[in-house]
């Protein structure tokens, strides 16, 4: 999951990029709804924000499709030349969605109205997932990822994990690592 970036309160956009196994990359991406939902465009669209909490079904799957696009056909991630092989994207049911939106927006709307400052509670920010694998013919070890713009400014960090099995001895299972 995304480390949560808070600047001076402000809340940002966050992508955790993980690499594993040297060959599988996960891109897990946080992001609060009321600014994408303004820039954002698809038919359909509601006029205001607050016009989000009545969506009905139908209208909560055009916006799942919208969001479906954003983060497959319009964040295109390449090694070198080459597309993510067997790329795959992740969003939240139409289910979770809507109760993302609801509870998003409501405490927007709840913290304009009372002069509350934006807290940095990420519980109901929009959780995406894109993963695949490193083309077998890629001649380059580069990674380039084009965020969407709607998304504004946002925070990357890339990891590359040292993944170990272990196996439990007499006294339990003992995992050391020198941490510098």
């Amino acid at each position: 999951m995304p480390r949560v970036a808070i600047s001076h309160g402000l809340a940002t956009s966050t992508a955790e990029v993980t690499l594993r196994f040297d060959n599988h990359i996960t891109i897990s991406i946080e992001t609060a709804l009321p600014p994408l939902l303004e820039q954002l465009t698809w038919d359909e669209k509601p006029n205001t924000l607050n016009d989000y909490i009545a969506l009905d079904d139908k209208k909560i799957s055009h916006l799942s499709k919208r969001l479906k696009t954003l983060f497959d056909i319009e964040t295109p991630v390449f090694i070198g030349a080459n597309p993510l092989d067997s790329k795959r994207v992740t969003i939240p049911n139409a289910s979770r969605l809507k109760t993302i939106i609801q509870s998003e927006l409501s405490s927007s709307i709840l913290n304009k109205q009372f002069g509350q400052a934006q807290n940095s509670d990420r519980s109901h920010y929009l959780r995406i997932t894109i993963e695949g694998f490193i083309p077998k013919q890629s001649k380059t070890e580069e990674l380039d990822i084009v965020f969407p713009k709607v998304l504004g400014p946002i925070i990357v960090s890339y990891v590359k994990p040292i993944q170990s099995t272990l196996s439990p001895s007499e006294d339990g299972t003992h995992y050391r690592v020198l941490m510098n």
